[in-house]
């Protein structure tokens, strides 16, 4: 019986140093450990999650609302919100305080006269005060930027405007189907604005003449000089032309004037008038001279005088010939100007019986006219005063 006994104590006592009763008390304690960290979890996650928001309710009495903001806000990730660009760009956009006697204060905290200040006030009082000072801002920075959005559009369309009449002439050459484009649709927008435009409605279900009554003429070509005669539109190259003819018609009559001016001074020199014909053929007879070799003798004798004249012009209107001739038709193009050329043109031109006929009735009516006929004043003598003439 003692034996079964002292058997018994044995199986019911537990040995300090058995391994297995030391892993089981170990894993009993850390379950324990587990446990109280899994019934703290849960606060501790709701600290760690609201730790900004838990800050600023121990400190609400000491920030300001911009402070709190700060705190509040989500952290940076790399980029910038919207309306955080918008803010700094309306503070950016007001000038910076040069200092002096009223500096700007600390934006994120205030003194400690202004914070007993705000807790002496009462909390709907202070709300109240915060809004009002809130949306008057904000009005004031609305203002200033819609004025200040205001002032750069009117400066852009004026710069606009501007740069557009400028350059106008500069990006649209002259005589491209965009310059005719753009004058169409101005004096259509002009014809609308005058009212021109009410009775198309009457011109519907009638056929559009579009025939081409011109064989050798495209018919594209055909339609588009239609239109540019019932627009007043004048091509280009017809206007370059009307003032490059005038030019070369100018040069011309000078210098049929310079040789019937060698001419008369041949005349004259030789006493072909002195004669007292009444024609060229009878003048040069009574002289002994051949009309074909005075004439050529005359031309050999001027023609080096005008050779400035001729190289300082020429060069001229064969630029303008040039210029026309790149914007007109090919049917329509002009050869250059010779010096040789013309030179035989003015020659040629020269008629030296109305040439004679002309001179003899310019002596004839300058013989006629006298100082006595004209009743012009006799010079005044000092002889006559006393008598003496």
């Amino acid at each position: 019986m003692k034996k079964r006994l002292q058997e018994l104590l044995e199986t019911n006592t537990v040995d300090e140093n058995d391994p297995l009763m030391k892993i089981t008390r170990n894993s009993s304690a850390e379950n324990a450990e587990v446990d109280e960290l899994y019934k703290n979890l849960e606060e501790k996650s709701f600290k760690s999650a609201y730790k900004a928001q838990l800050s600023v309710a121990v400190r609400n009495n000491i920030l300001n609302k911009h402070s709190r903001d700060i705190a509040t806000a989500k952290p940076w990730a790399g980029s910038e919100d919207p309306m955080d660009t918008s803010l700094r760009m309306i503070l950016d956009h007001v000038p910076k305080s040069q200092g002096g006697q009223n500096p700007g204060s600390n934006i994120g905290f205030t003194g400690r006269s202004q914070t007993l200040r705000e807790l002496q006030t009462p909390i709907s009082a202070r709300r109240s005060e915060r809004v009002q000072n809130r949306l008057e801002q904000v009005q004031d920075k609305i203002v200033r930027y819609q004025q200040d959005k205001k002032t750069d559009d009117d400066v852009e369309k004026k710069e606009a405007s501007e740069f557009r009449a400028l350059y106008a002439e500069k990006f649209t050459p002259i005589g491209s189907f965009e310059k005719l484009r753009s004058v169409a649709d101005a004096r259509i927008e002009e014809s609308m604005r005058k009212g021109d435009f009410q009775s198309v409605k009457a011109l519907h279900g009638k056929d559009t003449d579009v025939r081409n009554d011109n064989a050798h003429i495209d018919r594209t070509a055909y339609h588009l000089n239609k239109i540019l005669v019932r627009q007043k539109i004048v091509p280009p190259w017809i206007e370059k032309q009307g003032s490059v003819l005038k030019d070369i018609e100018s040069f011309r009559d000078e210098l049929k004037r310079k040789l019937t001016t060698e001419i008369l001074n041949q005349m004259h020199r030789r006493k072909i008038f002195a004669t007292g014909s009444t024609s060229s053929l009878g003048a040069f007879k009574a002289t002994s001279l051949n009309p074909d070799h005075f004439l050529q003798s005359c031309f050999d004798s001027w023609a080096p005088s005008v050779k400035v004249f001729l190289e300082s012009n020429i060069p001229r209107l064969n630029n303008n010939l040039r210029s026309y001739n790149l914007q007109a038709p090919l049917h329509t193009q002009k050869l250059y100007l010779l010096s040789e050329r013309e030179l035989e043109r003015a020659r040629s031109n020269v008629d030296l019986e109305d040439l004679f006929r002309q001179e003899l009735g310019r002596q004839s009516v300058s013989k006629k006219i006298s100082p006595e006929s004209r009743n012009e004043p006799k010079p005044f003598s000092i002889f006559k005063l006393f008598g003496l003439d």
